[in-house]
Order: structure tokens, then sequence, then C-alpha cells
């Protein structure tokens, strides 16, 4: 009879042991993935906090767009795992490395800067996940600390590190077009269209610009030969443009020649020639 009990009770154990292991089986994954979303919502929680103390300035108070391209937008969390591991490391290489010949610094620690492997990876989370709503988070973030957006000046142009070699725009070459006295030039993200303009000398002359980038642009002609001499030129009103938005700038060339234009935030792949003839 013992023998018959001890029986009993060990094949119930066996069921019972049978039976939370498939209950196991079936929750892990469960558990797994709540486990993931957790740390998730908390590196992009850190991530947030870093962007308002370190990106903000340039990329927008929420990641909108600033001087620095809009950061918070649907094309930066793609759901195919390709597209996104892809996007992940170049977004990587770019806040580690900076991109040369923009005012896009170097952040990693082996760079000079001040973020170390994680901080990075915490960053490129919020921009590629938006977990738990980081991009509210930095909103919050910014408005406690009462960041505002900053226009970096000329010689905060990244000059190398191991920076991503960003290709200027080449100086506009070609006959020049017929002189007009309107044009209407675009504002890319980063360059102008049409970059090459003619208008006859004496005679007034207006241009139209539209933003249809992300970050804010403006134009302004140089009147000297000096690159960030503003002592006499004219800048685009209002002279800053954000996305979607749009300006004027008139003015009359005095004699035949050429005058050269920029955007002051973009100001060395962003630029253009005016022909006065």
């Amino acid at each position: 009879m013992n023998t018959t009990k001890q029986i009993q009770v060990m094949t119930a154990l066996i069921v019972l042991l049978v039976v939370g292991l498939l209950a196991y089986t079936v929750w892990e994954p469960t558990r797994q993935q709540d486990a993931e979303a957790r740390q998730l919502e908390t590196s992009v929680e850190y991530g947030a906090e870093l962007f308002a103390n370190n990106c903000a300035v340039c990329h927008g108070l929420r990641g909108e767009g600033f001087v620095g391209p809009m950061l918070d937008k649907p094309a930066n969390r793609p759901t195919n795992p390709a597209e996104l591991t892809k996007l992940q490391d170049r977004l990587s290489n770019t806040i580690v490395c900076g991109r040369v010949g923009t005012f896009m610094p170097a952040w990693a620690q082996a760079q000079g800067g001040s973020l170390n492997d994680e901080m990075v990876r915490q960053l490129v989370l919020l921009i590629t996940t938006n977990a738990g709503d980081g991009w509210e988070q930095v909103a919050e973030q910014t408005k406690t600390l009462g960041i505002k957006p900053t226009q970096p000046t000329a010689d905060q142009i990244n000059q190398g590190a191991c920076g991503q070699v960003y290709k200027p725009a080449p100086t506009p070459t070609g006959p020049p077009p017929p002189p007009k006295s309107a044009w209407g030039i675009a504002m890319k993200d980063n360059s102008f269209d049409p970059a090459l303009i003619t208008v006859t000398a004496g005679q007034a002359a207006t241009i139209s610009l539209r933003n249809e980038g992300s970050a804010i642009h403006n134009m302004r002609i140089a009147g000297t030969d000096a690159q960030y001499d503003t002592s006499d030129d004219t800048v685009s009103s209002p002279d800053t443009v954000r996305p979607n938005g749009t300006a004027s700038l008139s003015f009359t060339a005095a004699a035949a020649g050429t005058l050269k234009f920029r955007c002051d935030f973009h100001p060395v792949d962003m630029v253009g020639t005016i022909t006065v003839q």
C-alpha cells in the first residue's frame, strides 16, 4: 500500500513538473519580451537626457531640427530589421566621429568628446525607436533645463577626428543662365537649387526662397571676399527660415562681376554664385 501511495505521489510530482515546464515554456518568451521592452525604455530615457543636454541646441528642443536635421521622424524608425541595423550603424558612426566640414562634432571620448559607447548606444536607440515616448521626454527635459537652440560659429566646424568626410557642394560651374530680375531658389539639406543665377548690373533683383529641408537655413550674399565677413552683406528676411518656411531677399548689384552666397548655418556645403552682367 505504501508503495502504491509513493508511486501516486511521484506520478503527481512528475505531472506537476511537466505542467510547470510547459507553463514556463509558454510564459518565458513573453517574460523576455517584457524585460527587453523595459530595458529599451530605460535606455531611451537615458538617451533623452543626453540629447537634451548635448544635442538639442542644434537638432531642436524635441528633435524637430534646427541647424542639424530633424531626427524625430518616421523615416528614422524603420520596421525592417536590416534597414534598422544599417541606420543604427550609420547614426552610431556619425555620433562617434562627427561629420568633417559640418558643425557635427565627434562626440566619442576616444575622439576627444564626452560620450562613452553606452551613451552613444542610448542616443541611437532614442532616435531609432522612440521607446517610452522618448521625444516627449526630451521636450520635458529641455523645458526644465531652459535650453534654447543656438547657432554655432564658424570656428566650430568639424575639421577632422575620425569624422565622415562630407564633400561640400562644388562651386557652381558652367555658363551662367540668362539674367532675370526675379529668382526662386529652393533651400534643401544642404544645398541651394539653383546654386547659379544671373542678374543685371544696376537693376533691382528679388530672390524668393523656400525651405524644402528639415533643418533651418538662410541666404547671405557676401559683400566682400572674406568668407565670414558680414559687415556689408545682404541677408534673407527672415534670416532664420524654418522647414516649409519662405523668405525673400532684394538687392542691386552695382557693377558686373560675381557675388557669392551661402547659408550661415551650413556655410561649407551650402553655397552658390551670382553672375552680374
